[in-house]
């Protein structure tokens, strides 16, 4: 039955039972494992987990890795799981392992000395991979979750992926104001585009009416923020109107404002400008936050 139980989960724990191996040879098996490991390969560190005993037999993880001074986190991880079969249930002790998900079942062949001390012996292994190959084999699993990944395989969850919908389409006003202007009279255009030179000149005294009702629009926002002045200045660009709420709501001069109250300003003042609430948590999103949550607004 011992042949079977590499890579089973356990559903109790059977150290008591008369066939479970003896508790100090757990220590043991972690040692042989990582004997193993040191012979398949110079080039790969490894790392051993055990999982407890259960089937008659200690299970342990033995996970692969390679990193490098360019990529000190690997990002491919190789595991092999082993297990060591001894106890009554056995008439040998059996050192059993997989190589991931495999359905292959490999057994390293194990010694016994004078002292009764268990040891790995060297050299080819029946019914296993040819001898000096375990490190070539290693290489063919990195290639080929390299692979996957580079592939791009889709492996998104339906929640994560309602959560990437892009943003809703914007309604360029301009697009609809040209085709209004196209439909009148080439002396209304012709006027328009005086109007607009005029503003351009001279934002402070020529404005149009719409931007008399976003200017009064932004000094209601501003007044409902608590940064309301009996003197708002017109304003004809966004970054002219975020440096003045900013610079109103940074009393000490720091240069930048902690997170919630830039949020609450944007939340305040972008409306005005015809901005969705989608616009306001994405400039928070994209904006730089220093290690004690402050933005450097300027």
């Amino acid at each position: 039955g011992g042949l079977s139980v590499v890579g089973s989960t356990p559903k109790t724990s059977p150290l008591g039972d008369v066939g479970a191996p003896p508790v100090e040879l757990e220590a043991e098996g972690a040692r042989l494992v990582s004997e193993v490991a040191s012979l398949w390969s110079s080039k790969y560190l490894h790392y051993i987990r055990h999982h407890g005993c259960y089937d008659g037999a200690f299970h342990y993880e033995c996970l692969f890795s390679c990193p490098t001074n360019e990529a000190p986190v690997p990002s491919v991880v190789i595991c092999v799981r082993f297990a060591l079969v001894a106890g009554l249930s056995a008439p040998r002790p059996r050192l059993l392992f997989r190589f991931e998900e495999g359905d292959l079942l490999h057994e390293w062949a194990l010694g016994t000395d004078d002292d009764g001390r268990l040891f790995i012996t060297k050299g080819q292994q029946e019914g296993s991979l040819r001898d000096g190959v375990f490190e070539k084999y290693l290489d063919s699993y990195v290639r080929e979750k390299e692979t996957v990944r580079a592939r791009g395989i889709n492996l998104v969850t339906p929640f994560e992926e309602s959560r990437r919908k892009p943003p809703p389409e914007c309604t360029h006003k301009d697009g609809i104001d040209e085709e209004e202007e196209s439909s009148g009279s080439e002396e209304q255009n012709e006027a328009e585009v005086s109007h607009r030179h005029s503003i351009k000149e001279d934002p402070a005294e020529k404005m149009s009416p719409q931007d008399l009702e976003m200017a009064q629009a932004i000094k209601e926002a501003l007044k409902a923020a608590g940064l309301a002045c009996d003197m708002v200045p017109p304003l004809t660009s966004l970054s002219e109107l975020l440096a003045n709420v900013f610079d109103a709501a940074d009393e000490d001069g720091a240069g930048k404002l902690p997170h919630h109250e830039v949020a609450r300003l944007l939340g305040a003042t972008l409306p005005g400008f015809g901005l969705e609430e989608w616009d306001i948590h994405l400039l928070l999103t994209s904006a730089q936050e220093d290690g004690e949550g402050f933005i450097e607004w300027q």
